[in-house]
């Protein structure tokens, strides 16, 4: 207890050289004592003074439970009716017993702040129809709310909870409980709020029970789960900046747009997104919040989060910043996580059309491509810039985020899904020119003829065109006019007679269109295709065509492998 004196005229009775200021209560007696030390007549002039809808203020009195009941009784305009306060002061005050404030209607503004519940606090069924200000109250016992109804601000700031703490099918308007300590369970079931919910740096020392909560923002920023924890959360925006988790923990959500930023992992979360309203006591939440329409979770950052203890299941991740994760490569992805998709559709850069290579991309090459990209056409498609290059990642930093991305789905044996992040890790490398200049040529080279080895298309057609321009140097300069014949010659050099057996080269000496058969086309056809299989054809060809049969043996096999190893790579599983 502060030793300060308070803001209010005060009793001070007691009062001694230690404790100067002495009985705090607000002056309400003749002789200027408080309740608790007025006469039993002044005691009972002030309860006759009462009727219902009156203003109170007993700042600072230590109020017994039976004088409690009295106050309670003469502010009820029937025996059978809920008691009614105008304006409701209790700022300091000791309430000694337990305090039955069920269904209670506050119709102005009410403050407990720094009071003291020695007994139980039962505002069930309260309506607050102002602001209730809780701020640095103490519950030495349960503390319940069930089916309140907060129509103001309900602040909550440095609560402390020795007990149970019942939020229960509770309605506000905005809710504050920041820095509050929870010593045993934590209760908010069908709490509503139509603005935000904190729970700033709030401790939550045995169980907390908060599902399913409906409200536009909760905050759990610097809170701390030390036991099993409950979270069900039906919000627009969650945030859980450095939030830590001493337990596994499972956040079923809807609606919720995550920031997970140094959020602290001592145990496995999972963000999972829920695909229907929660159930509770047999019956579906009501979320009908108008500004919220998509139930779907996205989660937006997880930087400075050790991602080794994380799981997301069904959660868009277009716009989430991997950029400071720890341990991104051990992320567990389940269900349908969503990416983002690099743009659609032909665009053009000077006479020459192009499309991006359809894939998964992530926010932080978005950015990259959207400010630093060397043409304004290859920028189109890829969204608003960043205000700053300092949101924009080195290519090195990308290369690495997609790369532990890669190893995430090959570890979980999808290769598919690696597929889309090495394609990105290998578009960053290729970018990057800090690369030495025979690197980067064979990167390009990689990436045209057959998208770093994972577009079977590119590779098909460039295969086909290189069998098709084979084929027509074949036909045009390879098939000689007809097969040569061996000639055999005998030799005689004195008394020593020698066979020759020479065959000349072929020749080609066909005028230009007759070259162009069909007989020609199925001679060059063959070669081609043996070629391939790297595997001789056996065709007398004149000296362009052998040359040119070495290089289509040489090419147009590793084009096929290219192919090949893109569709092993879109279609196995491990």
């Amino acid at each position: 207890m502060t030793t300060s004196p308070p803001s209010w005229s005060y009793c001070g009775t007691g009062a001694t050289q230690e404790d100067p200021v002495g009985c705090r209560g607000i002056q309400l007696g003749s002789d200027g004592t408080c309740l608790s030390h007025m006469s039993s007549g002044d005691q009972q002039s002030y309860l006759n003074s009462i009727t219902p809808g009156s203003d109170i203020d007993l700042s600072g009195t230590k109020i017994t439970g039976d004088f409690f009941s009295q106050l309670l009784t003469k502010l009820r305009e029937a025996p059978e009716q809920p008691p009614k306060f105008g304006t409701a002061i209790f700022n300091e005050s000791i309430l000694v017993d337990d305090v039955r404030m069920r269904g209670a209607i506050f119709s102005k503004r009410c403050s407990f702040k720094s009071a003291h519940f020695h007994g139980e606090g039962d505002f069930a069924s309260a309506r607050f129809s102002a602001d209730a200000d809780f701020d640095g109250a103490t519950f030495a016992s349960v503390a319940s709310f069930f089916d309140a109804t907060f129509e103001g601000k309900s602040l909550f700031t440095d609560v402390r909870f020795h007990d149970v703490a019942r939020f229960t099918a509770s309605k506000h308007y905005e809710l504050s409980l920041m820095r509050s300590e929870f010593k045993e369970h934590a209760v908010f079931t069908q709490v509503r709020c139509s603005t935000l919910i904190s729970f700033l740096s709030c401790i939550f020392n045995k169980n907390a029970n908060l599902g399913a909560i409906v409200c536009l923002a909760l905050i759990l920023n610097e809170a701390e789960f030390r036991s099993d924890a409950r979270i069900d959360v039906a919000a627009k925006i969650l945030s859980c900046r450095r939030t830590r988790w001493d337990i596994p923990t499972v956040l079923r959500l809807r609606y919720a747009q995550v920031y997970l930023t140094e959020a602290v992992l001592s145990q496995p979360l999972a963000i999972v997104a829920h695909p229907a309203p929660f159930i509770s006591y047999d019956f579906p939440v009501d979320e009908d919040i108008s500004t919220m329409d998509d139930p779907s979770v996205s989660v937006s950052s997880m930087e400075g989060t050790d991602a080794s203890f994380l799981t997301f299941s069904d959660v868009d991740l277009s716009d989430c910043t991997f950029a400071g994760a720890f341990n991104l490569d051990q992320i567990h992805l389940e269900g349908n996580c969503t990416f983002r998709r690099a743009p659609q559709g032909w665009r053009q850069v000077g006479p020459f059309p192009y499309r991006w290579s359809s894939r998964r991309v992530i926010e932080e090459e978005r950015r990259w491509r959207s400010l630093e990209a060397h043409s304004s056409s290859f920028r189109d498609g890829w969204g608003e810039s960043p205000e700053s290059h300092d949101q924009v990642l080195s290519l090195a930093r990308l290369t690495e985020i997609y790369r532990q991305l890669r190893k995430c789905r090959e570890d979980a044996k999808d290769e598919p899904g690696a597929a889309d992040f090495y394609y990105g890790e290998m578009e960053m490398r290729r970018h990057d020119r800090s690369l030495p200049l025979g690197e980067s040529i064979l990167l390009t080279l990689y990436w045209a003829f057959s998208g770093y080895g994972l577009r079977a298309l590119r590779a098909l057609s460039w295969l086909l065109a290189a069998m098709a321009t084979t084929i027509i140097l074949m036909m045009g300069l390879g098939i000689p006019d007809q097969t040569p014949k061996q000639e055999i010659q005998r030799v005689t050099s004195g008394n020593t007679v020698k066979t020759v057996i020479d065959k000349p080269d072929p020749e080609l000496t066909l005028p230009i269109p007759s070259r162009f058969t069909s007989t020609r086309f199925e001679k060059s056809v063959r070669v081609v295709l043996n070629s391939v299989v790297f595997r001789s054809s056996d065709q007398d060809l004149t000296t362009w065509g052998t040359y040119t049969e070495m290089v289509s043996r040489f090419s147009e096999p590793i084009l096929l492998g290219l192919a090949a190893l893109a569709i092993r790579g879109r279609i196995k599983r491990g």
